[in-house]
């Protein structure tokens, strides 16, 4: 008996570390709030926490008590599932931002219609038909408990979630690649070990009077705190990663150390003409292999500022990638399109040159200009006295016609100008 309460108190003691745990990683996601993926860390956290709580204060209350404690519990038991799936949706960049509201709606209609049910159940029994607690040492727990008819499709909806999130995460760390894959495992086993312990405790695998939530909920808060610390989880989480990298006009492609690729975004694969379903995996020389000489400078990593592909114009950025000290873990190869800048820039050259050309063909008299009074010649630098027509062509390039004004024709030729019909 003294070894049985003893192992009562060390499970007291794990539940209030895990407890204490648990409320840290939400305060920490309520620090990260300006992200909406924070948030649903802080959901998920404070969801767990007082899960947690509910457990140690069934198991130290009195059984006439336990029923009041035992439904605040599948409150929680009810809506934790959901904010693991938020948070998932939210770390995969999967949750729509517009519609997150509708989202967490629709997720809650089945909890909430629990969570009523349960409130209510007395005399019906549709959720839980019968449940009797008893005292072992320090503490209370079900001795024998019979559920209700939905009491398994709720538990089902339960599992849904939680199994639909692990999916997700690990559709993601398989798309990401290599660089995500362990905090996406470490997120799918911290998702588990929940449902391992319930459905331990539903099978009867575990001890009636210690419920094993409590610890697998430390195992579920120990794999996040070593994705948080390890990985910098809320710090690089792709939160967006879809509409951000796939919004970027630059072609983006990373690839592992050994230059298989790792992930590249929609713009890179236009480029490439290859979808990214395709290319992840794939050598990176191969894909280059089409690109001719500047792609496989690219594939080989030597140094290139400046490539020409598909007729385009590109400077070329390359980014070590690391995870964790040591040699880098792959490297991030990021082409920006110059075709335009370049364009514009050659244009601006022949525009000059064109401006130039124009200038050296005009000429511009200047100064002072000797003219006759009686004949209107002009004085050259000679000291010739040369007709104005003549100067002028000569100075300035321009090219001289000749006619004759109203007034000298009337001066010099008065009948032909009446024959024209303007005398009066």
């Amino acid at each position: 008996m003294k070894a049985h309460v003893d192992l009562q108190v060390l499970y007291l003691l794990a539940t209030t570390v895990t407890l204490f745990v648990l409320a840290a990683m939400a305060g920490f996601g309520l620090h990260a709030r300006r992200e909406a993926v924070g948030r649903a860390f802080a959901a998920v956290s404070a969801s767990a926490a007082c899960w947690t709580a509910t457990v140690a204060l069934l198991a130290l209350s009195t059984p006439e008590a336990a029923p009041f404690w035992l439904n605040a519990k599948y409150a929680f038991i009810a809506f934790t599932p959901v904010t693991v799936a938020w948070f998932a949706l939210e770390f995969t960049g999967s949750m729509p931002a517009r519609r997150r509201g509708w989202v967490l709606a629709a997720l809650s209609v089945i909890p909430t219609l629990r969570l009523a049910l349960l409130w209510t159940d007395a005399g019906r029994g549709w959720l839980i038909r019968e449940i009797v607690f008893e005292r072992t040492g320090s503490l209370t727990h079900g001795g024998q408990v019979v559920y209700g008819p939905l009491h398994p499709y709720a538990i089902a909806y339960n599992y849904l979630l939680i199994f639909g999130a692990v999916l997700l995460v690990l559709m993601w760390a398989a798309r990401t690649g290599p660089l995500a894959r362990p905090q996406g495992l470490a997120l799918a086993g911290a998702a588990v070990a929940p449902v391992v312990a319930n459905a331990a405790t539903l099978l009867g695998a575990t001890p009636r009077d210690m419920d094993p939530m409590p610890l697998a909920l430390a195992m579920t808060g120990a794999l996040i705190c070593w994705s948080v610390v390890r990985h910098g989880m809320l710090d690089t989480v792709p939160v967006a990663r879809d509409v951000l990298l796939d919004a970027i006009e630059d072609g983006m492609l990373a690839t592992d150390a050994h230059g298989r690729v790792i992930d590249m975004n929609r713009t890179m694969s236009a480029l490439l003409g290859v979808p990214v379903s395709s290319a992840l995996g794939r050598p990176v020389s191969a894909l280059f292999a089409a690109a001719g000489e500047h792609g496989s400078a690219l594939a080989d990593d030597q140094g290139a500022a400046f490539v020409t592909l598909r007729e385009r114009h590109f400077a070329v950025r390359t980014v070590p990638l690391h995870n964790g000290p040591g040699p880098a873990s792959g490297r991030l190869l990021l082409l920006h399109d110059m075709t335009a800048r370049l364009r514009m820039e050659d244009e601006r050259e022949l525009l000059i040159t064109e401006l130039r050309h124009a200038l050296a063909q005009v000429r511009t008299l200047s100064g002072l200009l000797p003219v006759c009074a009686s004949c209107k010649c002009i004085r050259d630098g000679k000291g010739r006295w040369r007709p104005a027509d003549e100067y002028l062509r000569d100075h300035s390039g321009a090219t001289v016609s000749h006619g004759m004004c109203p007034e000298c024709t009337v001066r010099l030729y008065p009948s032909a100008y009446r024959e024209t019909g303007h005398a009066g």
